[in-house]
């Protein structure tokens, strides 16, 4: 990648990576399990690149985003984001699922430029939203 700043995190699950991955493996489906997404707006088949979804977060902004990638065998996508009030640039992001000896991890990152804040600001929003939807999956996947 050629931005200069990246985001790495992952989150152990003591749930089968196919079950999680029937969640979070839809290109479409990131208002069910992410708490700052209100709705979503999608055009195109969610596991082919050039999907689109446009993504209403609280307080209304939106976030317009396309996959770039999408590998369902081996439980990963990627994705770019086209229009955005998130202080980057040049965004692009990758969600995926591993196996573990105790259920699965998920890992996300992305690559990106900072836009209009320093680095170590655009950094930090963006871990902030990636910590967000991963403690939201580990709740989601922790309720009996």
């Amino acid at each position: 990648m050629s931005s200069a700043i990246s985001v790495k995190r992952s989150r152990d699950l003591a749930t089968p990576p196919s079950t999680v991955w029937a969640l979070i493996g839809c290109f479409h489906a990131l208002q069910r399990w992410h708490p700052s997404v209100t709705d979503a707006h999608n055009s195109g088949e969610a596991t082919t690149p050039g999907a689109l979804r446009v993504l209403t977060l609280e307080g209304g902004a939106s976030i317009a985003e396309a996959l770039i990638r999408y590998d369902g065998h081996a439980r990963s996508y990627e994705y770019r984001i086209l229009c955005s009030p998130l202080p980057v640039s040049d965004y692009v992001g990758a969600l995926s699922v591993s196996n573990t000896e105790s259920g699965c991890q998920v890992h996300w990152e992305g690559w990106f430029s900072a836009r209009y804040v320093p680095d170590a600001e655009a950094k930090a929003t963006i871990a902030s939203v990636y910590d967000a939807g991963l403690q939201s999956l580990q709740e989601l996947f922790s309720t009996p």
